[in-house]
C-alpha cells in the first residue's frame, strides 16, 4: 500500500468515525430526552456529513487500484451512509 493511500484511508476513517459518533449521540440524546444537546448534535451531523461523504468518495476513487484499501473505504462509506439515513429517518423524529 502506498503512503498516500494509507494516509487517505486513515483520514477517511477519522472523518467517518466522527460522523458515526455524532449519529450515535443524536440517538442517545433522543432516547434520554435531552433536547438541547439533541439539536446541537443534529445540526453538527447535518453540516458535517457532506465533508465525510466527499472524503469517502474521494478516497474510493483514488484507491481503486488497491483492492484491500478500496474495500475498507467502501465499507466506511457504507457505514456512513447508513448512519446518515438512520439519524435522518429514525432519530430525527422525537421518540416521545
Amino acid at each position: 500500500m502506498s503512503n498516500n493511500n494509507e494516509i487517505l484511508t486513515k483520514l477517511n476513517l477519522i472523518f467517518s468515525s466522527i460522523l458515526w459518533v455524532l449519529s450515535f449521540l443524536i440517538f442517545l440524546f433522543n432516547l434520554l430526552g435531552l433536547w438541547a444537546p439533541w439539536h446541537l448534535a443534529g445540526f453538527a451531523a447535518v453540516f458535517y456529513s457532506p465533508f465525510s461523504i466527499v472524503l469517502s468518495i474521494l478516497s474510493i476513487v483514488l484507491t481503486v487500484k488497491e483492492k484491500k484499501v478500496f474495500i475498507k473505504n467502501l465499507i466506511f462509506l457504507g457505514i456512513s451512509v447508513f448512519s446518515i439515513l438512520f439519524f435522518v429517518l429514525v432519530t430525527a423524529n422525537w421518540f416521545w
